[in-house]
């Protein structure tokens, strides 16, 4: 009797160990490689020193023409690279993605902060795909035309009270400020359309005029999380072991803000959830998410499968949404004062299409491409994520003649790739024209909105939404209103502060004023009186 091995068998054992071998070999191979260039560094700390507190991605983007496009960095032992490359991060995080996608445990925010149960702060496993699959059946692109009506009427509402409160400018507060007042008007918050229309699709929740909890705790969760600074530049998250320390070692402003953070944390995983799944039960809840989820996932005996994800997703598109269309808001407010040549094209475009009859539906998108590179140019001239949350490594990997170990943090500077020169000739002027090309729009116009909302499956899953949202609340706005720099006391043009302050996670305009006036022409008045009477 024989003790050979079926010849199939033998074959793929073969085969296995041939690859085992070159595997080891390749492996070997890159680890000769050398690990991205960049600062020298210094003993034990190495690159600790060279990389300010503030505007990293101002350095990283100067270090690209000395280092290349590809740096290395490495503090305290620990690896990591800087992507100055649109091509570089769409080939690490995007079509290596599988091993790409992980995060960095960020101790302050993740753990002592109360974010990780939240999708950006998730590590790449299988809560992970879960949450993505869930916010996918929801603001997925073929779920989209389900909100298309409440954003209009969210867009429509805004404009309504801007139009309501026209005769006086107006003042945009610090945008932490999330509920300071667009004054003087007293029923327009700074943030209530943007959370209107995340709050209403999130949970089914109308957002009240004048001041409204859900609101009022993301506002209090945006303060305290501006105090933290810059997202993984804590020593905690520098070196894990200092988490064994006590809070007080940090001063009482880091103990009791990470403390209301976590607080804060635990009510919008809950509250909002309850008391909608409360309404609901009850049958006069609104379609939302959070109503679609549990219909989905409610089993026969009533059982909710997957509960806390559903929390966690709803709670997630709550704090992201809010905060990111506000943003984006304030840029196109400050874009249209600032360059009012601009601001009459695109009303010209939109009145174009609407003949002063109607306002825009968003069915009207494609049919104004001068709007989409408007807003492609609202997404690139102020990035609001110019460093985007670290990724992990979780593989040795091998790039463009480097070796890269597994562990190393990656960081995209998506402000390099939409503000250099060379993609963007005068990156600092605000062009929408740089997108078009005769009458059509230039690819680059589209891969402005990826950049901007991320790449690879670390993407932002609400960005159809928050597209969508955008551009019908500013053609609405534009159809309806000119909008121009504030005049002091003294009749003198107040010019706007075009700077941004950098939170944690995003960055924000500063203090401003302007003037919104209504267009002249019989719409404006129909769809007032159209409003007082609804």
């Amino acid at each position: 009797m024989t003790t050979l091995l079926p010849y199939p068998i033998f074959l793929a054992l073969a085969v296995l160990v041939l690859l085992f071998v070159i595997k080891g070999k390749l492996t070997a191979r890159a680890k000769l490689l050398p690990f991205p260039p960049g600062p020298a560094g210094v003993p034990i700390i190495g690159n600790l020193l060279d990389i300010p507190s503030e505007n990293q991605y101002l350095t990283f983007s100067k270090w690209k023409a000395t280092y290349g496009p590809i740096i290395g960095l490495k503090i305290l032992g620990k690896p990591i690279v800087i992507l100055n490359s649109r091509e570089s991060i769409e080939d690490l995080l995007a079509k290596r993605g599988a091993i790409y996608s992980d995060r960095p445990h960020l101790h302050v925010m993740s753990k002592l902060g109360g974010w990780n149960w939240t999708l950006p702060f998730l590590p790449y496993n299988e809560e992970f795909n879960l949450q993505r699959k869930l916010f996918n059946m929801c603001l997925g692109p073929t779920a989209m035309p389900r909100w298309h009506s409440m954003l209009k009427d969210e867009a429509l509402d805004a404009a309504f009270q801007l139009l309501k409160h026209q005769d006086s400018p107006q003042k945009v507060t610090h945008r932490y400020r999330f509920i300071s007042q667009l004054l003087p008007f007293p029923h327009f918050k700074s943030c209530r359309w943007s959370g209107a229309s995340i709050m209403m699709a999130a949970y089914g929740h109308k957002v009240a005029e004048d001041r409204d909890e859900y609101v009022e705790m993301i506002d209090n969760l945006m303060n305290e999380l501006a105090k933290l600074g810059n997202a993984g530049s804590h020593p905690i998250d520098v070196m894990p072991q200092l988490a064994a320390l006590p809070l007080w070692i940090w001063g009482s402003k880091f103990k009791n803000s990470v403390t209301k953070q976590s607080e804060l944390m635990g009510k919008i995983l809950v509250k909002p959830f309850t008391d909608t799944k409360s309404i609901q039960e009850r049958g006069i809840a609104n379609r939302s998410m959070l109503s679609v989820l549990l219909e989905q996932n409610r089993q026969e005996d009533g059982f909710i499968e997957n509960e806390r994800a559903i929390k966690a997703v709803t709670g997630t598109a709550y704090i992201a949404g809010s905060d990111i269309m506000a943003a984006h808001f304030d840029t196109f407010i400050l874009a249209m004062m600032t360059y009012p040549e601009v601001q009459k094209k695109a009303q010209d475009a939109l009145d174009s299409v609407l003949h002063g009859e109607r306002l825009p539906e968003i069915e009207d998108r494609a049919a104004v491409p001068y709007l989409e590179a408007l807003l492609s140019e609202i997404f690139r001239w102020k990035p609001i994520g110019p460093l985007a949350i670290p990724h992990r490594l979780t593989e040795d990997d091998e790039y463009n003649g480097y070796f890269i170990p597994a562990g190393t943090q990656i960081i995209a500077n998506l402000w390099h790739c939409l503000m250099n020169d060379h993609d963007f000739p005068e990156p600092s002027v605000f062009r929408p024209e740089r997108f078009i090309e005769g009458e059509k729009l230039q690819s680059q116009c589209f891969e402005v909105q990826e950049l901007a909302f991320g790449i690879g499956r670390r993407v932002c899953p609400g960005k159809y939404f928050a597209s969508s949202a955008l551009w019908l609340t500013i053609s609405v706005i534009l159809t309806l209103f000119d909008i121009s720099k504030a005049i002091d006391e003294n009749g003198k043009t107040i010019d706007p502060d075009l700077q941004y302050d950098h939170g944690t996670l995003s960055c924000h305009a500063r203090t401003y004023r302007c003037r919104l006036t209504p267009r002249s022409g019989p719409l404006v008045q129909l769809y007032m009186g159209e409003r007082e009477q609804s």
